[in-house]
């Protein structure tokens, strides 16, 4: 009688709980699959520098732990470069709206992150965690950067996102989780039937 008793009591339990998990915010990669470049941007591949040293290779990271967001910053310094188009009455003034809260970042010599140094336009948007578009250049050094869910294009003066010195690319890849962690409080259920197992038998006692 005892052990039936216990055996439903664990079922019951089992079954209103499930199995408990606690997750992190996922950490996406974005892998580069294949580089094209009419003039020689793909050539570093392979030789070592901040290039990628083969494919498939991770160029960017991204994290939220707002499940869907958009941020746009713009600091294009004026009529210089062009203004901020979200604030054409003001081309002076940096423009920043939306969700901030991210980390982004991306292989090569230029810095990461949506902040600029010097004159830049910076758009992101992401849904169920992972990016769907990142939007960036900085004129003064023709930096760009325009990644969807399965690739595009960047180049720059220098080396960015996997892309050589002086050059474009069309890049194509894919986004994915690098790193999720799911700890199942297992221990906790098993804890909790023992427990109730050692009382029933106690009082059966």
């Amino acid at each position: 009688m005892t052990s039936i008793l216990t055996v439903l009591l664990s079922f019951c339990f089992a079954m209103a709980v499930g199995t408990l998990e606690v997750r992190a915010t996922p950490l996406w990669q974005f892998v580069e699959t294949s580089c094209t470049s009419s003039n020689g941007g793909c050539g570093g591949l392979g030789h070592g520098g901040p290039l990628p040293s083969s494919l498939p290779a991770v160029i960017a990271t991204f994290n939220s732990p707002d499940p869907a967001g958009q941020f746009y910053f713009c600091n294009l310094n004026g009529t210089a470069l062009g203004p901020c188009p979200l604030d054409p009455s003001n081309d002076h003034a940096p423009v920043e709206i939306g969700d901030p809260n991210f980390t982004l970042s991306w292989t090569g010599v230029y810095y990461s992150s949506y902040t600029c140094r010097i004159a830049c336009e910076f758009n992101i948007a992401w849904a169920d965690y992972a990016p769907t578009t990142i939007y960036f250049i900085q004129p003064s050094f023709s930096a760009n950067l325009d990644i969807g869910a399965d690739g595009g294009a960047d180049g720059s003066d220098s080396y960015i996102a996997g892309c050589g010195m002086f050059a474009q690319c069309s890049i194509t890849g894919y986004w994915t989780v690098a790193e999720a962690s799911s700890v199942k409080l297992l221990g906790v259920a098993l804890g909790f039937f023992a427990l109730v197992a050692s009382q029933v038998r106690r009082r059966a006692s």
